[in-house]
């Protein structure tokens, strides 16, 4: 999965160096963390859907976080 989004990320323009990739790749488990949080808690879970709702700058149609 990782290395077809590598060749995917390549295939739009964007090429990352090494040290750049091991940066993300610690961080993915925290947000992935994160997400489910927001999205398992009643209260995080409005307040971010009223965040998004009040965001006219975002592009998509994406209404929560990828967990």
């Amino acid at each position: 999965m990782r290395q077809t989004a590598i060749e995917k990320m390549a295939d739009d323009g964007v090429v990352i160096d090494p040290a750049t990739e091991k940066a993300a790749l610690s961080i993915i488990p925290r947000v992935s963390g994160f997400a489910c949080r927001v999205h398992d808690s009643p209260t995080l879970k409005e307040q971010f859907n009223k965040l998004v709702d009040a965001t006219d700058s975002l592009d998509g149609t994406t209404q929560q976080l990828a967990r």
